[in-house]
């Protein structure tokens, strides 16, 4: 039996899945089996996470980096605030296709930096921008 159509196999995936690509790329090494869970690693430098590209069927379309992602994502959160101070973090998330999560995380880096600041209690209170980017 080929090594592909193991790991297909014991991960209960049909052909076609991804697996043999990801097999070619970074090898079998990157499965890891446990008794709940699979971990597929793909190693990548550092400069290479920071500064990717999406890529379709091999084609680069667009380059892709996180850290204009998130300095976009953060724009987009000061000026929802700005205007409408009583926004939610759901509506925050719903409004920029991102998770609740996320914008928790953006939300507490904006506090941390003396961005932003809550003014009143979580209902019923309202975002304050205090100073600009």
């Amino acid at each position: 039996m080929g090594e592909t159509t193991r790991i297909e196999n014991k991960l209960k995936l049909t052909p076609g899945s991804g697996i043999p690509s990801i097999l070619q790329a970074y090898g079998e090494e990157s499965f890891k089996f446990s008794e709940n869970f699979i971990r597929i690693i793909f190693p990548v430098s550092a400069e290479a996470s920071d500064h990717a590209s999406i890529q379709v069927d091999g084609q680069a379309l667009i380059p892709y980096t996180m850290e204009k992602d998130r300095e976009k994502s953060r724009e987009k959160i000061m000026a929802l605030m700005k205007e409408q101070p009583e926004i939610k973090q759901a509506e925050l998330a719903a409004s920029l296709q991102i998770s609740v999560k996320a914008i928790e995380k953006h939300i507490k880096n904006l506090r941390e930096q003396g961005i932003i600041r809550r003014i009143g209690p979580d209902k019923g209170g309202h975002w304050k921008i205090i100073k600009q980017e």
